[in-house]
């Protein structure tokens, strides 16, 4: 995900450590899958054939409307599919927070949201609550050259987000992981794993002007390096030695006019862009590129790399090698929305609790190549459009239910801040929240709900799991760990019990932020099974139900608190 460095709502509620752009980060935790055979098969029509009002509450909704015509109570993938593939579509352009195409897609989801009579609770009665920001975006298009081949910014690279500008054509030399550690006293650092003589990435080679190949991460994979090795006064904000800013500041302080960075050995090769956060060096460019293209031309980058791994020392090299690094970057503001309705509860007691459920409507769009992102997120748009039609025809709401569609998630969760900042109901009288990010591949066997093992949020995966049990599903609901990227977060950090819906584990979601993330590449399976689970998990909340499947009762909404965010945590940091 990209984030913007340039918000000030950012900073205002999370003091900008909403950096999770890459954010769907392998840092993710590995969850185990926790699913069934019961939910593979591909068939579009449902996995089961009991309805899905089979609730045990008294007051549960008829299978009839009032004119006597039969209800629609069932989720269909068909329908998710097709407001899919349009969000999803060329002529929406990959829908860019600010563009015609992210337009499009809102006036989408209000004619909709006018159909199904939700009421319309943002700005002066309409459907949308309006935010603006300021973003990093190309004035004119980027060109990279590796020895001698241009590369496609299609695929082949990205340019960081926060990345200055610059046309520079220079050798490349390697500079291993790109850090520097001062020498330190161990009784002061004990767990840091590097010399405590010092650890310089540069220390032996002239990087004056060239353009420096730096790894992504750090020696042996340490992820504990930023929280345990000192930083030399390099780091704005603590333990930051990782991330993709201050290894670009580390290689401009050391005199390199640019910088390229590449996976590390534990990950796949393929770029996947990132934001620098709170750094920005006006005439530095810096891009991410694919590993194997660098290493087609820089034959002998694993050996040096398992070779620090190795000692723990530095190992830079010359390479001989020429890349061009041409960037033009600007500042732009970005005017946009929310796309916001609700259906009001009605009864007197809990009528006033709010359950909000949202997916975001914008993605990555077409600065250099279309990103169609149909998984991430027209998946979670569409599905959150589904259950609008659901529980505004099939559910009796005791308690107010808002649906969402946030916006500028991947400049760094800027609508769901910008509604937790300036919230339509009362932030303390929201009893929960569903972010629905990338229900549309993965896995089609388990709903994964991000932050569902915190204590504060195990009720609602209780919830979720024993309602899709009666009725009649067979998928299964895995708790995740706690997470940070994406709309769910800023109402977490705010206190309200939040989780993150996702249709299996991120990782298995193998065209996340890829000009390959197309409707194509979406499973009928899939959306079938995260709108039915979702379905599931609403209604007994929505309709005041909920406690019949908690093993500790109604307390559950009252209980636990959840637990206090680290803002200094390296999973929320981009690296």
């Amino acid at each position: 995900m990209r984030v913007s460095f340039f918000s000030g709502c950012l900073r205002l509620l999370l003091t900008a450590i909403l950096f999770a752009t890459g954010a769907c980060d392998d840092e993710a935790s590995a969850i185990g899958d926790g699913g069934t055979d019961a939910g593979t098969d591909t068939d579009t029509d449902s996995d089961t054939d009991v309805d899905t009002d089979t609730d045990t509450d008294t007051d549960s909704d008829s299978d009839t409307d009032p004119d006597g015509g039969e209800l629609e109570c069932e989720v269909d993938p068909d329908r998710i599919f097709e407001d899919l593939e349009y969000f999803a579509s060329e002529d929406l352009g990959g829908r860019e927070a600010g563009t015609e195409g992210n337009d499009l897609a809102m006036q989408a989801a209000e004619a909709l949201f006018e159909e199904l009579g939700l009421e319309p609770v943002g700005d002066d009665g309409t459907y949308r609550q309006a935010f603006s920001y300021t973003k990093p975006d190309y004035l004119d298009a980027p060109s990279i050259v590796v020895d001698g081949e241009s590369l496609d910014g299609c695929g082949d690279y990205a340019v960081f987000d926060g990345s200055g500008s610059g046309d520079v054509t220079e050798e490349i030399v390697y500079v291993g992981y790109g850090i520097t550690v001062p020498p330190y006293d161990t009784g002061d650092y004990p767990g840091c794993s590097l010399p405590s003589t010092g650890y310089d990435d540069y220390a032996g080679i002239d990087v004056t002007g060239k353009v420096a190949l730096v790894v992504r991460h750090g020696p042996d994979d340490d992820m504990d390096i930023p929280d345990e090795c000192p930083d030399g006064d390099l780091c704005t904000v603590p333990g930051c030695l990782l991330d993709f800013g201050a290894k670009a500041a580390n290689a401009e302080l050391h005199g390199a006019a640019a910088m390229i960075l590449v996976n590390h050995y534990g990950a796949s090769a393929e770029h996947e862009g990132g934001t620098f956060g709170e750094v920005y060096i006006e005439d530095f460019p810096a891009v991410w590129v694919d590993r194997d293209i660098i290493e087609a031309a820089v034959p002998d980058l694993e050996t040096w790399t398992d070779g620090i791994d190795g000692a723990l020392e530095p190992d830079p090299h010359a390479t001989g090698v020429e890349a061009t690094v041409s960037a033009s970057m600007g500042i732009r503001t970005v005017a946009t929305a929310n796309v916001i309705g609700a259906i009001q509860g009605t009864d007197p007691e809990i009528g006033d609790e709010v359950v909000i459920v949202g997916g975001h409507v914008d993605h990555m769009g077409n600065d250099v190549c279309l990103q169609p992102g149909a998984d991430d997120n027209a998946s979670g748009a569409t599905l959150t459009m589904e259950l609008a039609r659901l529980i505004s025809k099939c559910a009796n709401p005791a308690r107010t239910i808002v649906f969402a569609l946030w916006n500028g998630e991947e400049d760094g969760l800027l609508g769901s801040i910008h509604y937790v900042e300036n919230p339509i109901y009362s932030i303390d009288s929201t009893v929960a929240m569903y972010s629905i990010d990338m229900v549309g591949a993965g896995q089609d066997t388990n709903l994964v709900l991000y932050g569902a093992v915190d204590d504060a949020n195990a009720w609602l995966a209780q919830v979720m799991e024993g309602s899709a049990a009666e009725m009649g599903y067979t998928w299964a609901v895995t708790p995740g760990e706690v997470s940070e990227w994406s709309d769910h977060y800023p109402f977490a950090y705010a206190g309200v019990p939040a989780v993150c819906a996702m249709s299996g584990l991120l990782e298995t979601h193998d065209y996340y932020h890829t000009p390959a993330d197309t409707s194509d590449s979406i499973g009928l399976s899939h959306l079938e099974m995260s709108a039915s689970m979702m379905y599931a998990g609403l209604k007994p909340l929505v309709e005041g139900t909920e406690e019949i499947y908690l093993t500790s009762g109604k307390a559950m909404l009252e209980g636990v608190a959840p637990a206090p965010v680290d803002p200094d945590n390296r999973l929320v940091r981009d690296r």
